[in-house]
Formats: structure tokens, sequence, C-alpha cells
């Protein structure tokens, strides 16, 4: 299935709260191959991430960071030159879609009689990935 990176990038937190819930085992086994294919993905994602901040980024008290604002010779903080265009480099990525074999997971209501909770923000960063099943049996 074709996902933008977008998409990958945003899930990472969301998978790894799955990660840490107790599925039937269908699901889990689902969610553990969903969390194999998109780590290759992320890790392509950050890497390129990473130079991006090497060539646009600036050294403030060792580190090597972005950000739009950079504190200039007097302390005092002007804008980054080279924000806009790191901001136009990771929005080309994110936008490139890329191909992950993987079945939309359906996560059940419940599993060992008792309701499953997760939040919703896990939920809205997985929506290309997961559904929900209608009804409240475990799988």
């Amino acid at each position: 299935m074709k996902i933008n990176n977008a998409a990958i990038y945003v899930s990472k937190p969301a998978v790894e709260e799955l990660l840490k819930i107790n599925w039937p085992v269908k699901c889990a086994w689902q969610i553990a191959l969903l969390a194999g294919e998109l780590s290759r993905s992320l890790n392509a994602i950050e890497d390129f991430k990473n130079r991006l901040v090497r060539k646009y980024g600036v050294v403030k008290d060792g580190q090597l960071s972005i950000s739009p604002k950079i504190k200039n010779d007097k302390d005092a903080e002007e804008d980054n030159p080279n924000w806009l265009e790191f901001v136009a480099k990771m929005n080309e990525l994110l936008n490139e879609s890329v191909e992950i074999d993987f079945e939309i997971i359906e996560l059940p209501q419940q599993a060992n009689g008792l309701d499953l909770q997760i939040k919703p923000e896990v939920l809205l960063a997985l929506l290309d990935f997961v559904t929900v099943a209608d009804t409240k049996e475990s799988s």
C-alpha cells in the first residue's frame, strides 16, 4: 500500500503506544509486523532529516540544531536564513509516498473481557493503518 512519509513519521509515537498494550495474539502479531515495516521507512526519514540538519543547522553550545530563530553575536534573536529552505526540503520529503507491505489492522474493543482504551491522538496518528472493530468481542 502506498503511504506518504508524513503519515509514517507521525505514526511512530502512536505505534509505540500500541506496542505497550496486551492485545489478542492475532492483533499483537499484526502490530509487530506493522512496527517492523514502518521502522525501515522511519530510519530512512530520520537519516534524511539528519542530513538536512547538518546542511542547514547551526551549532550552538556544541549542539547542531535547526530552528526558525537564531541568536546573533549580540545575543539577540533574528530569523534563521536557512529555516525556510530546511522546511521546504522536509515538506518535500514528507510528501513523498512509499510502498509499505501491511494489512489494515482491526483493533478489538475488548480483550480478555476488558474494554481496551486508547487515546484519541494515538488513533488519529494511525488512521492509515488501523480500524476499530464494531463489536466488543476480542479477536
